[in-house]
């Protein structure tokens, strides 16, 4: 059996036991595995008959065990006990072949589900919106997707065939006992079985919120090493390499403790599980013993003869009744351990999108990518205040409009609205007269691009980040906007050209050479709206010059939205709205806002060119 995965933390583990207590155990975790099992029912089916035939072949070798003593030694019949001891072999035989076939068949069974869990997960997170990754924590959600589909991993490819195993063993040893001796099977029942029952209760109840403590904690691990792996260069920037390798070292220590913590119920229960289990056998000795010395000889309905073989069957089957129970109790581990990652799963599967399809919505199709905001009021949660008040204007097809204003003023909650993250609290947004939550989703995606202020690429070469966005993109296209955009020569220069590796989040490339890529990703799908979000805020001043130059290019003919930290770029633009405290307080060129001595967009400029 695998070990527990382990758990980190008191700073940081509390806070996962906040988050995550909703996770509980019930018809939930059932209602998530279930429909993963009921495609391959039919690796369920032949894995279950295979089990039949190999609990049948060891159930069978106990009794014939028995009758090859009472039959071949005790009868001194050699022929006998040699037709025994060839059956014995004959079952242990089968009993391999149908056990091997089993374990081959339940693991396909398992790992199928297991595949169609991870699909299921996945393909429900990434059409999650926006808020739902805004409060959820990174770390947690990779330990959705990692360790608790591990946990789920362990039941069902190994742990549904064990206890299936076990549980057909023990049922069958069960009755055999009560057929071969109803005396002896009771002896057992009234001494191991109670105090076993009584005993696997209590260890259930332990087990179950140690190993609760444990999960709750290993999200939070993975939240800590990355947070601390992400934002190294700002560890050793500010010195701390030493404090956090000492709060590692304290949540560590927390780990520990849980873990151990773990052990206790499975440290105190099995040995006594093997207590009760030799007394029980001491007991059916004892009078099994006296039946098989004396019951011959006593003429007594309470005293019946047993022979030493009969003896030797029930002993044997009553050790191999209690070994399945010990295995079912240590496989109850792990089974709490994928109900706990089930739970979890469960509630990321009940997360609801908020941006969906109306029953009315229509597909975008045509238009020239004029948008309006009509007395929009937006907050990110009811506890917040507004981070968008009374806002009103209309953008002309075609239209650069720059967003200009303080820090959280309201810049990035406009772009987010027009590309549909969220959805306003009242009024509306539209693109081309039609307000965006009667347009289907994938359709006005699919007429939308952005640009980040930190060009986000993925693993791959630089021909597949480009046409990410637009898969069936040829060669001759990717090329064609690069041309366009004056970058073509620039990626000719690299090793590999189009076909040089960017690495994990374009770690390979300038942040020049990263924002220009992601640029010419947005022009390709050749969008009606485009959103440029502060594209030249984090670049010098020569490789400014180069991707305003190719910003220019990209926005030519089609409406943009800039959110110009440089306001260079404010005034190259058509318009500029100027935002402060979630409202657009001046709109004009920018000469007419200039013209305005007291407002706000003449201070900015002013202050941009003293510095």
């Amino acid at each position: 059996m695998r070990p527990p995965p382990s758990s980190l933390g008191r700073a940081i583990g509390q806070q996962a036991e906040q988050d995550d207590s909703q996770a509980r155990f019930g018809k939930s975790e059932l209602r998530l595995l279930w429909p993963h099992l009921r495609p391959h029912l039919r690796y369920g089916v032949i894995a279950s008959i295979a089990l039949m035939f190999s609990q049948a072949g060891a159930l069978a070798a106990p009794w014939l065990v028995g009758r090859g003593v009472d039959k071949g030694i005790l009868s001194r019949n050699e022929r006998a006990l040699e037709v025994y001891v060839l059956a014995i072999v004959a079952t242990g035989i089968v009993t391999w072949i149908t056990l091997r076939i089993a374990t081959s068949v339940g693991g396909r069974f398992g790992e199928s589900a297991l595949r169609s869990i991870r699909i299921n997960v996945f393909d429900h997170l990434v059409h999650l919106d926006m808020s739902f990754f805004e409060r959820e924590k990174v770390g947690r959600l990779v330990a959705r997707l990692t360790s608790d589909v591990e946990t789920i991993e362990v039941l069902v490819t190994e742990g549904l065939v064990q206890m299936s195993a076990m549980f057909m063993y023990l049922i069958g040893s069960v009755l055999v006992l009560v057929a071969i001796n109803l005396r002896l099977a009771l002896v057992t029942l009234a001494v191991s079985m109670p105090l076993m029952l009584v005993g696997t209760i209590i260890f259930r109840g332990f087990s179950e919120r140690a190993y609760r403590k444990v999960r709750d904690r290993i999200a939070s691990v993975l939240t800590f090493m990355q947070e601390t792996v992400r934002g190294v260069h700002v560890v050793q920037a500010f010195g701390r390499e030493r404090f956090n390798s000492r709060r590692f070292q304290q949540v560590n220590d927390d780990w520990r403790d849980a873990n151990v913590r773990s052990f206790w119920p499975g440290a105190i229960y099995f040995p006594l599980a093997e207590l009760f289990g030799l007394l029980g056998l001491a007991a059916v000795l004892m009078y099994g013993g006296y039946l098989a010395m004396h019951g011959h000889t006593v003429n007594h309905k309470f005293i019946p003869f047993v022979t030493v073989g009969v003896l030797a069957s029930f002993v044997l089957y009553q050790a191999a009744t209690l070994d399945p129970i010990q295995q079912l109790s240590q496989l109850y581990d792990t089974f709490q351990q994928a109900m706990s990652g089930l739970a979890k799963l469960s509630l990321l599967l009940d997360e609801r999108s908020k941006i969906v399809d109306t029953a009315e919505a229509v597909a975008l199709d045509g238009g020239h990518g004029g948008a309006a905001f009509d007395d929009v009021n937006f907050h990110y949660r009811d506890d917040l205040p507004l981070a968008l008040a009374d806002v009103n204007i209309e953008i002309s097809p075609g239209e650069v409009l720059a967003l200009v204003g303080p820090t959280g003023a309201g810049k990035s909650s406009i772009a987010k609205l027009l590309l549909r993250f969220y959805d306003p609290t009242t009024g509306s947004v539209s693109l081309d007269s039609l307000d965006l939550r009667n347009v289907t989703v994938e359709s006005f995606r699919s007429q939308t691009s952005m640009v980040p202020q930190e060009a986000f690429l993925f693993r791959g070469t630089i021909r597949d980040n480009i046409r990410f966005g637009k898969p069936e993109a040829t060669d001759h296209e990717v090329e064609s906007v690069c041309r366009l955009l004056g970058i073509d020569e620039a990626i000719h220069r690299l090793p590999q050209g189009y076909d040089t590796e960017v690495r994990e989040r374009g770690a390979a490339l300038s942040g020049g050479e990263r924002q220009l890529i992601a640029l010419a990703r947005a022009v390709l799908v050749d969008p009606k709206l485009m959103i440029l979000d502060e594209a030249t805020s984090n670049l010098d001043a020569a490789t400014e010059a180069h991707v305003e130059q190719a910003l220019r290019l990209a926005s030519a003919g089609r409406t943009t939205i800039v959110i110009a930290h440089r306001l260079s770029t404010a005034a190259r633009s058509n318009r500029v709205a100027v935002c402060d405290h979630g409202r657009i307080i001046e709109l004009g060129t920018h000469d007419e806002l200039l013209a305005r001595p007291d407002g706000l967009y003449a201070k900015l400029y002013a202050h941009w060119l003293a510095n």
